[in-house]
């Protein structure tokens, strides 16, 4: 198929997902608006919902805190609303304004998502995975220096909840502890050792021959620093919260330029960088197969050559569910969230599993029939190019 209508093709879905959706680049578009979330600090409809047998409270307003008294006049706790403090800090569709609940010596007790318009399957994923409970039962001062990982899946929302009971804690307390100045520490070393990852795989991209000695280091350092330290690839769920959201600059520059480059290389130099160079899931599938070098399945070309038309159907097929704006998680449809294992699902870990397993006897089994994300990028090379590079990367010659 021509590369022209290919990518006609992509930009027809991406249009239809915008329109779905309702936003582009988190700007609200068409009639399907967003609910918009206000002032929710006056709301106190939710202390009967966190607090056990209560009956009324009282405000402070020099820190801006609600003291919650039960029906006995004892005080039981303290409520601090996030908004208007954390105003500007959006989730995966917008603010995601909580309430935490304090004890009377100024302890977490629990924090307490109020309406927003975060994904409901991504907010019971962080739930399910108890990250509600990560700061219960430290003081505030533990609480606020507390760094949390996101929850692979929604990581937008997770984090926004993070960044959220840090800052409102810090406004309590009033002065800033040093979490945020260790949260930008670890996020500028793991910038910086993304990037210099990136140098050296663009150099390996370049000079394919001369660095073949050094694949191995490359594939450990995608595994190692993409993979397991900053949870860091790309994917369709990836791309289509970022069509619909917009990027994160702040902690998603590194992936931004990564899908640049992505893109230009296959455009330009009919060359995939990204599935051969960076991706850590490619990695993993490239490492095991080292186990079982010379005694690979013998499959057919024209099987090979059918089996590779998968991929696009995936493509095709999540495309069209983000279409649907179901309430669907379309990383379970990708084994990239595998590398945070802790915050994966099973279904996910199973499918990462199978294709490690796999192989050992099929050259990157994942890569070559069923990644979507790879046949995005795929849509941008020249058809001869593409046969070129295949043939390539099923002899293990990069």
């Amino acid at each position: 198929m021509n590369r022209l209508i290919k990518i006609s093709i992509l930009l027809v879905f991406a249009v239809a997902i915008c329109l779905t959706s309702g936003k582009v680049f988190n700007i609200e578009i068409g009639t399907k608006s967003a609910e918009k979330i206000t002032e929710l600090g006056d709301s106190t409809a939710c202390f009967a919902e966190i607090v056990e047998n209560f009956s009324y409270y009282e405000y402070t307003a020099d820190n801006d805190c609600y003291l919650l008294y039960d029906k006995s006049e004892k005080l039981v706790g303290k409520a601090l609303f996030s908004m208007p403090y954390c105003a500007d800090i959006k989730g995966y569709a917008g603010n995601v304004p909580l309430v935490i609940l304090l004890s009377p010596d100024n302890k977490v007790q629990k924090v307490h998502l109020l309406d927003n318009n975060e994904t409901p399957s991504f907010l019971d994923r962080v739930v399910a995975k108890g990250f509600l409970e990560s700061w219960n039962g430290l003081s505030t001062d533990e609480a606020k220096a507390k760094v949390v990982d996101a929850v692979t899946g929604a990581t937008y929302s997770s984090s926004a909840i993070s960044k959220s009971v840090r800052i409102r804690l810090e406004t309590y307390v009033g002065s800033a502890t040093t979490s945020a100045e260790t949260e930008n520490m670890g996020n500028l070393v793991g910038f910086i050792a993304s990037m210099v990852f990136l140098l050296f795989a663009g150099f390996c991209f370049w000079e394919p021959q001369r660095t073949r000695k050094f694949r191995i280091v490359l594939l450990l350092a995608s595994i190692g620093i993409l993979g397991f330290w900053l949870g860091q690839f790309i994917s369709i769920a990836k791309l289509s919260a970022w069509l619909v959201s917009g990027v994160n600059w702040q902690m998603e520059i590194f992936l931004f330029i990564v899908l640049v480059a992505g893109i230009m290389a296959p455009l330009f130099l009919g060359k995939q960088f990204y599935c051969m160079y960076v991706c850590p899931f490619g990695a993993c599938q490239e490492l095991v197969g080292k186990i079982n070098p010379k005694h690979k399945l013998k499959i057919s070309p024209k099987v090979v050559k059918w089996l590779r038309y998968l991929r696009y159907v995936l493509l095709v097929v999540l495309g069209a569910l983000l279409c649907t704006s179901l309430d669907i998680s379309i990383e379970n449809f990708e084994p990239f969230s595998a590398f945070k294992f802790q915050f994966a699902s099973l279904a996910v870990l199973i499918l990462a599993g199978v294709m490690l397993v796999l192989s050992i006897f099929i050259n990157r089994p994942w890569c070559t029939f069923l990644c979507p994300t790879g046949a995005f990028f795929s849509l941008f090379m020249k058809k001869a190019a593409q046969n070129s590079q295949e043939k390539d990367s099923n002899t293990n010659k990069e």
